[in-house]
């Protein structure tokens, strides 16, 4: 946190999405993403970040930029103003990583938010969000409706019982993916508050970015999961190709591998093309 003095009195910008409350977030994400970008729409945002009211934000901007004020102490206000906006410059370009907040309530249940890192998420799912993910930020359906598609897949209800003691439990907190529920579900999403659904989505679009790079994917003899001619092209054919290797085992299984165990197929694969190609150009 960065600490500043604003009319004698202390505040704390945040230099990271981790250390912005959760409260605020939904509101300063929407701001952010969402919002046309006007003086108003700044305005909005360095309150936000502030975390202080419209009348208090009211009465700084009054102290600072009222008319009686010389246009020398005026023009250096206006500085002050412009280092703050630079101060949040960082949430236009940091991805979010880590969860805005662990569960969302949609109606009456309460649905959960993947894990960091995508540690639970499977091959399909991955697959499945990142299509929709695309498809919404490329428009190609014009609306949200693939926005609360994406939401629909990543986020579900809690399970129910006892399953943290299942042997075979791998983490993950959500009800199993399917694929077919997801139309269903994405009706009670589009009753979100729209600052909760791009929270969400940034959260999802930067930890896919952050697995990503994890793995050395690129110019691999299995399908790049890089650029596509259409939304999600590599991911699509990594699972079919996969699966007529039986890597592991049908489509539907290869579907259901942890995206992690798949990723790290791909990155070992794509190490030993390399060294197979280099021992022939030696030859």
């Amino acid at each position: 946190m960065l600490e500043i003095e604003l009319s004698k009195e202390k505040f704390y910008i945040p230099e990271n999405w981790s250390e912005v409350p959760v409260k605020r977030l939904p509101k300063l994400l929407e701001s952010v993403f969402v919002a046309q970008a006007t003086p108003e729409t700044y305005h909005q945002i360095l309150r936000l970040t502030l975390g202080i009211s419209d009348t208090t934000w009211g009465r700084f901007c009054y102290h600072y930029f009222r008319k009686d004020l010389p246009e020398n102490t005026r023009k250096q206000n206006a500085e002050i103003l412009h280092n703050l906006l630079m101060m949040v410059s960082w949430m236009w370009t940091e991805e979010m990583t880590t969860r805005p907040f662990d569960t969302v309530k949609v109606g009456t249940e309460e649905w959960v938010l993947f894990e960091e890192n995508l540690t639970s998420m499977s091959f399909g799912e991955l697959s499945d969000a990142y299509i929709h993910l695309l498809a919404f930020t490329k428009q190609l359906i014009e609306g949200d409706e693939r926005l609360h598609h994406l939401i629909a897949t990543i986020c579900r209800p809690r399970k129910e019982g006892d399953y943290t003691q299942d042997t075979n439990w791998n983490g993950d907190h959500r009800i199993p993916y399917n694929a077919h529920a997801v139309k269903e579900m994405s009706k009670k999403v589009a009753l979100l508050p729209e600052g909760t659904k791009v929270a969400i989505m940034v959260y999802f679009a930067g930890s896919v970015k952050q697995l990503f790079e994890q793995y050395d994917l690129m110019e691999t003899g299995v399908e790049s999961v890089g650029e596509d001619d259409y939304p999600g092209q590599g991911l699509i054919k990594n699972q079919h190709l996969l699966a007529e290797k039986g890597i592991f085992g049908n489509l539907d299984q290869t579907k259901q591998a942890n995206i992690h165990d798949v990723f790290l197929f791909l990155e070992e694969h794509r190490k030993d093309m390399k060294a197979q190609a280099e021992i022939q150009k030696a030859e």
